[in-house]
């Protein structure tokens, strides 16, 4: 194996990214958060299930982690890093929007069969560049408050959390070890 696992910059396949459309006027400003008949979200064939806000204190990240499926589900690829690729995934999409603050947003395709699969892509978001991102299951996903001061992040899953009722198992692996499996470190990595 070698000492870090090959990352190439790119695009994530089936990732998709657009500008929610903005409305001001002299009271201040309006954003569309969700549309049903948005054509992003319906080329990527995405409607949500939910919806949650979290906010990040300044310096603080949320991430790595993955949604690969319920147990069972999804398989991980053979070799190494072991339990880091997948063969095969059956799990939630996100849907991030970020309109406040200053975040960076970091995204790993570790799904072996995809076309992108190696390929680490990043995004600058918040209120200077408001932006919506779905990341597909199976892409180890991370984003960190890189602003002053606290701010929100809407998600729009397309899975319940815990399933119906919550009573199902959490659809996430989190790897505080990830990074070190793959050449490129959170903290230096820059577009």
């Amino acid at each position: 194996m070698p000492d870090k696992y090959p990352v190439k910059r790119g695009v994530i396949h089936d990732a998709a990214t657009w500008r929610p459309a903005l409305f001001e006027d002299d009271r201040g400003q309006l954003v569309e958060t969700w549309r049903a008949d948005d054509e992003v979200l319906a080329k990527a064939g995405f409607r949500p299930a939910m919806s949650y806000v979290s906010w990040t204190l300044p310096g603080f990240t949320r991430g790595f982690h993955v949604h690969p499926g319920p147990e069972g589900s999804y398989r991980f690829a053979p070799g190494e890093p072991r339990g880091k690729l997948f063969e095969q995934v059956a799990g939630q999409r996100d849907c991030f929007l970020f309109l406040d603050g200053t975040y960076r947003l970091a995204l790993f395709d570790a799904r072996v069969s995809s076309p992108s699969f190696g390929v680490l892509q990043q995004f600058f978001a918040g209120e200077h560049n408001r932006l919506a991102v779905v990341v597909p299951s199976g892409v180890w996903h991370a984003y960190k408050n890189v602003g002053e001061k606290r701010a929100f992040v809407l998600n729009f899953p397309d899975a319940l959390y815990r399933g119906e009722g919550r009573r199902a198992g959490v659809d996430e692996l989190r790897e505080g070890n990830v990074l070190p499996f793959f050449d490129f470190a959170w903290e230096i990595v820059a577009d």
